[in-house]
């Protein structure tokens, strides 16, 4: 062979090799069914030490038993095969929800990125995006929809990763939703209004079923129960939450706490 044949002749080195103008990296990888080694190259990197880094993390990851092959698909052609796949699993109305809510809400805006490269940094611009201005005529998605949306790209994102391994980890898991529009309780029961109802008297306030949650909580609080207690009755994640809807209650309750410290210096003057 010349030797300007074998001069210009990519040479691969621990597992990197430049390939014209960029550089391309490879491992071994076994197969867990055969047990078989194969190589596994990745390619397009702008320097060497990109393609060195590449392969020390292919490395660890196989060593792991997690390494994913790197995949062009993209988030509309997967999730069209994803709602093909689940197309006998649910019910022809929950499927025809699912696809509206990817054909008019997801693929406008992520359709086309490479289902590995999207980022929970992105979900995030996505869920904001569509808050402000994804609905019709440029108006904001309510927080609900933007739920369902989140929803439906976690279940979807979750099979890219437990079922089709294309994924080594959910990045909707980790993305930042819009935060949920609280409605603070209206006119709430009293404790007598309350007893005059189970006792079935007549001159009550209309009141919803979801108001005795209400009227249960605001009895506890005036009560003196903690409001950590509260919130752990009510299933708040976090009592800052039972704060946040009670702070009338809560309110009422620093009034009392003053009247009582005020009563017990006067005792003792």
């Amino acid at each position: 062979m010349p030797a300007t044949t074998r001069k210009n002749t990519p040479r691969l080195r621990d597992g990197v090799m430049k390939r014209g103008t960029t550089w391309s990296s490879v491992i071994r990888v076994k197969d867990p069914e055969t047990g078989i080694s194969k190589p596994r190259w990745v390619g397009g990197f702008a320097t060497e030490q990109d393609a060195k880094a590449a392969r020390d993390q292919a490395r660890v990851s196989a060593r792991q038993g997690q390494y994913i092959d790197r995949n062009s698909i993209t988030v509309a052609t997967y999730l069209d095969q994803w709602l093909e796949a689940h197309a006998v699993e649910v019910k022809p109305k929950t499927l025809q929800d699912y696809r509206h809510l990817i054909n008019r809400h997801i693929r406008p805006y992520i359709g086309d990125l490479r289902l590995q490269a999207i980022t929970p940094a992105r979900i995030t611009r996505l869920y904001r995006e569509l808050a402000t201005s994804g609905g019709r005529d440029g108006a904001g998605l309510s927080p609900r929809t933007v739920e369902y949306v989140h929803a439906v790209l976690r279940k979807a994102f979750r099979d890219a990763v437990v079922v089709d391994q294309t994924l080594p980890s959910n990045p909707v898991e980790r993305a930042k939703r819009p935060r949920k529009a609280r409605s603070e309780p209206g006119r709430v029961w009293t404790p007598a209004q309350l007893r005059a109802f189970l006792e079935q008297d007549e001159p009550l306030p209309h009141a919803r079923l979801h108001d005795l949650r209400h009227v249960h909580a605001t009895t506890l609080l005036l009560a003196g129960v903690p409001v950590h207690v509260v919130a752990a009755r009510l299933g708040h994640a976090d009592p800052s939450i039972t704060l946040r809807v009670y702070a009338h209650v809560i309110s009422d309750q620093l009034t009392g706490a003053a009247d009582i410290f005020a009563r017990a210096i006067a005792a003792t003057s």
